[in-house]
């Protein structure tokens, strides 16, 4: 977790992101996610499985929602994960060599995420008024903080929470609160812009405005975050959809609304 306290005096408040689908726009996640399991399949076969790609995808099925495996000394989340599963399928895989898994597979779902072009704009003006901190839920921040270095987005943020590092995860307020003790701003005076359910929850559960960014055309269901084997659908099961209690379509719209405030 990259912070550094009292940041925010002097400044009109903070705005904290998410990453994923607030300042990176999702592709085609259902082939990301197949690209995903290709790649954890491939990198297991070389490690000695003879499974099946369908029957090792069965294995996969809600890979990041099960509970946390015990954590391994020298290993993230993620990591720990696929070890888990590795003993699961009957593998014995060396704690040096799950890296080169993680770098695979997390290079394949990657690809298929593109930095919104407006974003180093954005950031760059709303840090001249305003102090800025990234919140993400990512169970491997070696990666992540790659991402951010590679697209030159490091520099706008004066603090940097991420669940894999942090212990805990949004929905859970807790990861709020590590950001704002870092910025040193109490929570009224912050606004936390993501583009999920369990975003605003977190936020509004820490006392925080929240902002939801929305890109989805009409009708259309929102990205894919695990990997999930297809299921029939569920007869006459209803179906509730979630709206944001405040809205944007592009992150530019933040201007204008922090502008007019």
């Amino acid at each position: 977790m990259a912070a550094t306290t009292g940041l925010g005096v002097g400044r009109k408040g903070g705005i904290l992101f998410d990453l994923g689908g607030t300042l990176f726009i999702y592709g085609d996640m259902e082939k990301a996610w197949s690209d995903w399991l290709q790649a954890l399949h491939s990198s297991f076969v070389s490690h000695g499985l003879k499974e099946s790609i369908d029957s090792f995808a069965a294995r996969c099925d809600g890979f990041f929602g099960k509970p946390e495996p015990p954590r391994v000394e020298g290993l993230t989340v993620f990591e720990t994960r696929i070890q888990a599963l590795a003993t699961e399928a009957g593998l014995s895989i060396a704690n040096d060599r799950v890296g080169e898994i993680e770098t695979s597979v997390l290079g394949a779902w990657w690809s298929h995420l593109s930095l919104d072009p407006e974003a180093p704009d954005v950031l760059s003006k709303l840090r001249s008024h305003y102090a800025l901190a990234l919140v993400s839920n990512f169970d491997h921040p070696k990666h992540l903080y790659e991402i951010l270095d590679h697209h030159e987005l490091t520099q706008f943020f004066d603090a940097i929470v991420i669940s894999g590092e942090a212990g805990v995860k949004k929905p859970d307020p807790r990861i709020m609160f590590l950001a704002l003790d870092s910025l040193g701003l109490a929570p009224e005076s912050c606004i936390y812009v993501g583009d999920i359910e369990d975003d605003e929850r977190c936020a509004l559960s820490a006392g925080m405005r929240t902002i939801t960014i929305d890109r989805r055309r009409e009708g259309e269901e929102p990205p894919l975050l695990d990997f999930l084997v297809p299921k029939d659908p569920v007869e006459n099961q209803p179906q509730v959809a979630w709206r944001p209690l405040e809205r944007i379509q592009a992150l530019e719209e933040l201007l204008v609304i922090l502008d007019d405030a």
